[in-house]
């Protein structure tokens, strides 16, 4: 009857439970353990893909994002002690900020993005930036370096990329006094 349904099996006890989803999610793409209670989603959501935090228990889904690019193939992510995501996405920039619908639906090419689930900022950073090539389905090879999937010679190969920590702005204020 078109309504998702979430069913949880325990290899241990051979045990089942099944739960319907929350009926604000049309249609999950990718789905990932971010620990007992807590599913990382990519599920459509009024027509729209984006990234949910979904707590089991409650059955309540929470927007990461909430706009109308397409985010998939979220993976959670341990980088060092911080926790993370990274996701395909045909966002034109790295901004995490809700946006309206454009006269003109998001026709570029996916690019990976990483977005810190402590921090919670505006802003995601982007790990591929390729114009003309897809890349999709990233995943943590280590706590460095990561794998995807990309089309940029026409067939999909896999490469391996590397993180490295950056500083994004350096802000410094001098007040200068007189006298």
């Amino acid at each position: 009857r078109d309504q998702a349904v979430l069913l949880r099996y325990d290899v241990n006890t051979e045990k089942k439970v099944e739960d319907d989803l929350s009926i604000q999610l049309q249609r999950v793409y990718s789905m990932d353990y971010i620990d007992p209670r807590t599913l990382l989603l990519s599920a459509s959501s009024r027509g729209f893909s984006d990234l949910f935090l979904y707590n089991i228990n409650a059955r309540q889904p929470r927007n990461l994002t909430n706009d109308y690019y397409d985010d998939l193939d979220a993976k959670f992510v341990k980088i060092g002690n911080r926790d993370g995501v990274i996701w395909s996405s045909n966002r034109p920039d790295s901004l995490v900020e809700r946006t309206k619908m454009d006269s003109l639906p998001a026709i570029q090419n996916f690019d990976l993005f990483y977005y810190d689930l402590k921090e919670r900022g505006n802003e995601a950073v982007r790990i591929t930036d390729t114009p003309f090539a897809n890349e999709r389905q990233g995943i943590m090879i280590d706590t460095t370096n990561f794998s995807y999937l990309s089309d940029e010679n026409g067939i999909y190969n896999r490469y391996v990329g590397h993180l490295e920590e950056y500083i994004a702005s350096y802000e410094q204020i001098i007040e200068l006094t007189d006298g």
